[in-house]
């Protein structure tokens, strides 16, 4: 039959090394059991994620677009991050590095010939990678990455959470103080609702799918706008319009 990998967070009994083989029972769910063999496999290695940064690209002409602070990771950004290797496990020459976006069902391996890894030493790595250029422009939602030493596999740590950003220019507003301003932009699919204040309270909601090149959006009361971002609706993110908005 097929192999079932099993994991255990508590501490292994003192006569279980890898390589050797016990013996143990399954419980099957109609009441029978079974006797299995269980092979003692080598620890995971024992990683963690240090430090991440992100150098956002950006587009000319278009306004910054502040994200929330809890690791929201551009899509046209290039990331770098740090990872370590608690004891026993070492990092050496043949160390490689899986990223996943499940959500976009897509992957990459990063090793020490392609650039992409820098071993600083048997204990720290460091990873950069341009998310546009190894996943294209539809990549979203959660990113992480596990470790491969030969056959040897970390668990899954998490990296961010990409974001695809519209280009977004200068408000228009009329010079009657009651009426909406105009947000001129290109890709303003991405943007699930606009608001004048964190909260949303007064949130424009735009329709999926929506290709128009300008939207109406409440006047800006402090010198900023709020964007929920359809590929992270949960945290506002921020575009400081400043004096154009007149």
């Amino acid at each position: 039959g097929n192999p079932l990998t099993l994991t255990t967070d508590a501490e292994w009994p003192s006569d279980w090394n890898p390589g050797n083989s016990v013996r143990a029972t399954a419980d099957l769910r109609d009441g029978r059991s079974l006797p299995v063999s269980l092979q003692i496999l080598p620890p995971r290695p024992q990683v963690r994620r240090l430090a991440l940064s992100s150098k956002l690209d950006e587009r000319g002409g278009a306004l910054p677009i502040h994200l929330a602070e809890g690791g929201e990771l551009p899509v046209r950004s290039t990331v770098t991050f740090s990872v370590a290797a608690d004891a026993p496990t070492r990092f050496n020459p043949a160390v490689k590095l899986e990223l996943e976006a499940a959500e976009a069902e897509a992957t990459a391996t990063l090793d020490l010939r392609s650039g992409g890894l820098t071993l600083l030493d048997s204990r720290t790595l460091v990873a950069t990678v341009d998310l546009l250029k190894t996943f294209g422009p539809s990549v979203y939602g959660p990113l992480r990455f596990r470790v491969t030493l030969g056959d040897d596999v970390s668990a899954w740590l998490p990296v961010g959470h990409v974001v695809r950003l519209p280009a977004l220019h200068a408000p228009v507003c009329p010079a009657a103080e009651h009426l909406p301003c105009s947000l001129p932009g290109s890709q303003l699919y991405l943007i699930e609702s606009v608001a004048s204040n964190p909260e949303g309270s007064d949130a424009v909601h735009l329709e999926v799918g929506y290709t128009g090149d300008s939207i109406s959006v409440p006047r800006p009361h402090d010198g900023h706008l709020y964007l929920r971002l359809r590929d992270d609706p949960t945290h506002p993110a921020m575009i400081d319009v400043g004096s154009a908005a007149h």
